[in-house]
């Protein structure tokens, strides 16, 4: 009777474990944030860093003609890779990374690291803004969308007083050390994103 007992305890938890993994798996604003995370978070945006850790995640090149069609003045330097896929119609999440040319007076350089979600997810701006608040640690302003301005390799210091003196004021002490603002955009309602841009030499 004891054996029969722990068999059938056994058995309950197989069947409920699909049901537990269900709910444990995490949305697609998780995902997104995962992946900002790794690519531009935790490189500090720097474009071999975030590279190498989009190709290790097997994310690839982007057609060149893609990447051509990005190229301006202020981003002479852009490479786009692509989530992985399981079919020529299955939308992909793309990485952004570009660099500008040195500012004349500063020599300060801005470097942009941007995910963006598959078009279809369903990405949940709210939660993103408390998921990026947690992983720094420092609250966001709102202008008007939220951003996070903030200085150092963690814990970060809030540098959102830069951003009240003006951008100049924010070039100028990222001539001095790197300065980094994470902004917040809605392209359409269940469409959100966020890009980090660093500036400094």
């Amino acid at each position: 009777m004891r054996r029969l007992a722990c068999f059938a305890g056994i058995v309950a938890a197989a069947l409920a474990a699909p049901a537990l993994a269900q709910e444990a798996a995490p949305s697609p604003t998780q995902r997104y944030f995962s992946d900002m995370e790794r690519f531009c978070l935790a490189t500090g945006g720097d474009r071999d860093l975030a590279l190498s850790a989009a190709e290790a995640a097997g994310w690839t090149a982007a057609p060149e003609a893609m990447v051509a069609a990005m190229v301006n003045p202020d981003a002479p330097e852009i490479a786009v890779r692509l989530s992985p896929t399981t079919g020529p119609d299955q939308p992909q999440a793309q990485l952004m990374l570009s660099v500008s040319p040195p500012m004349p007076e500063t020599g300060v350089v801005v470097r942009v690291c941007v995910v963006v979600a598959e078009p279809d997810a369903e990405i949940d701006a709210g939660n993103l803004v408390e998921l990026a608040t947690a992983r720094l640690g420092v609250e966001p302003g709102n202008a008007p969308q939220p951003v996070w301005i903030y200085s150092g390799t963690g814990p970060y210091v809030s540098e959102l007083d830069l951003a009240m003196s003006g951008s100049n004021a924010m070039f100028e002490t990222a001539a001095e050390r790197p300065i980094y603002m994470l902004t917040l955009t809605r392209a359409a309602p269940g469409q959100a994103n966020l890009a980090l841009l660093r500036a400094g030499r």
